[in-house]
């Protein structure tokens, strides 16, 4: 434990004449700003003091990470499982295979086509290629589907295909090899990853279709791509066995290792990198996450059966774990760990396939018996999750302006707008600020959230321009990324 000190809040001001006594507005290059924010002095030993402060509060230490994980874990709540169906459940969704951003769902529907399912919008087929089906595989945020439809142009067989909207499909052209193909990942840019037989492939309307090679042995499979180009997925080696892969434009293919097993997958990427799928280890079949700081670590060490799908920008993670003959979908997120996602009433088993930055995953519900999916009871579901008390705080707005003196009495020095969100917490929290000039000031104990300012009366001594970097750390110990502005 430390001692804290209570925040000390200067005064609200407002710009104007009948406050500012007939002194001059604010020059053009203040621009943004407004004093009519509360404002909490950063430098004043280093610690926010507020003008209306009482005695100082009983010194209070931070719980254990073990601790703050099962709390934020209780703290999250999820929406009841929606079933993604037409108006009156008829035609509805068997399997649910990915979710965009804006809430749209891509899979299987129970007349053996693929569909786009929005809510308020309902469900559609998307258009098939010649032939007696499609799938649906992946969305990405413009609303483009990916998958594959069976032609039956000579010899019936499956072509990785491109909708760019629900009545227009594309052959994405000649499969690698004259083998069966299917499109498995798309990104915001349309570049698609998929497989051909038993080659991955990176697809882009300049080059067409281009095999990604393997890892010294037989035979990959590609199934996502993040907006740098990066695929994942998995490929034999030269020892026989299947290791998860990462594909970089510049660098090729490479492999990803093991936890110990024989095998591993890698089934998806968000745009910093981080890859999640599954690894075989001493007992049994576990979903990883992968960094590259990192590299493959268990995610869930203490359940007997998992695979990670799917990963979002926020680095929250989505698949399924077994215990026993029970197998369910889960939600997992870096401060709060996992959390079952429920089937639907009467249903005993559920898996979720995709993840999107809102927190709603997708996947499937159905009625299981010994551990087994029974055929017909699948139906596509969503889930929303929110961590509630448990999530991080955001620090989402950042301005900083050099006030010099004589403009706003009593204001002069950088004043530091910031806006923090935290939802279900009440505070106080902590922050660091960085300066950019070898100045690091640690306010704490600090009961204001929304907007704000921090004021560093002492001025800059060196030439700017001067990077501003701040986080903000709530009571359980979550800390908010990094957020930057630049003060000339």
């Amino acid at each position: 434990m430390r001692p804290r000190s209570m925040p000390i809040l200067l005064p609200i001001l407002f710009v104007g004449a009948s406050c500012m006594d007939g002194a001059p507005a604010a020059p053009a290059p203040l621009g943004g700003f407004d004093a009519a924010v509360p404002v909490v002095l950063a430098d004043a030993h280093a610690t926010g003091r507020e003008a209306t402060a009482g005695p100082s509060p009983a010194p209070r230490g931070r719980p254990s990470s073990a601790i703050a994980a099962a709390a934020a874990a209780a703290a999250a709540t999820i929406s009841p499982p929606v079933v993604v169906s037409d108006a009156g459940g008829q035609p509805f969704g068997r399997h649910a295979q990915d979710v965009n951003d804006a809430g749209q769902v891509i899979g299987i529907s129970s007349t053996g086509h693929a569909f786009l399912w929005a809510e308020g919008a309902g469900m559609r087929d998307l258009a098939d290629l010649p032939g007696s089906g499609s799938r649906a595989a992946a969305i990405n945020n413009a609303g483009q589907v990916v998958g594959s439809s069976v032609t039956d142009t000579g010899l019936p067989i499956a072509h990785a295909v491109l909708w760019t909207d629900p009545a227009n499909v594309r052959d994405l052209g000649g499969t690698l090899g004259g083998a069966p193909s299917e499109a498995s990942g798309i990104n915001d840019s349309g570049q698609v990853v998929g497989f051909s037989g038993s080659g991955a492939f990176l697809w882009t309307e300049a080059s067409g279709m281009r095999d990604l090679g393997t890892l010294g042995g037989r035979g990959s499979f590609a199934f996502g791509i993040n907006a740098a180009g990066q695929a994942v997925g998995s490929s034999g080696t030269a020892g026989g066995e299947l290791h998860a892969f990462l594909w970089d434009p510049a660098s090729g293919m490479r492999d990803l290792g093991r936890l110990g097993g024989c095998c591993s997958e890698a089934y998806g990427i968000n745009d910093a990198g981080q890859v999640v799928g599954y690894a075989t280890t001493a007992n049994g079949q576990h979903a990883f996450l992968w960094t590259a700081e990192r590299g493959m670590v268990d995610l869930l060490p203490d359940a007997p059966r998992s695979v990670a799908t799917a990963i979002n920008a926020a680095g929250q993670v989505a698949g399924w774990m077994t215990r026993e003959t029970t197998t369910r979908g889960f939600f997992w997120a870096p401060d709060s760990g996992a959390v079952e996602l429920p089937p639907l009433p009467g249903h005993t088993f559920s898996v979720a396939t995709a993840l999107n930055a809102r927190g709603q995953a997708v996947g499937r519900s159905s009625l299981a018996m010994a551990g087994s999916e029974v055929a017909g009871t699948e139906r596509a579901v969503l889930w929303t999750v929110r961590p509630g008390g448990g999530s991080a705080p955001a620090v989402d707005h950042l301005r900083a302006v050099a006030l010099p003196p004589g403009v706003i009495p009593g204001l002069s020095g950088i004043w530091l707008r910031v806006r923090l969100t935290d939802a279900g917490d009440a505070g106080p929290w902590d922050w660091r600020i960085d300066w950019g000039d070898g100045v690091v000031h640690t306010p704490t104990d600090v009961a204001r959230s929304g907007e704000f300012a921090f004021l560093r009366a002492a001025p800059y001594t060196t030439a700017g321009p001067h990077a501003i970097t701040v986080t903000a750390t709530d009571p359980s110990g979550l800390t908010s990324g990094a957020a930057t502005t630049v003060v000339p």
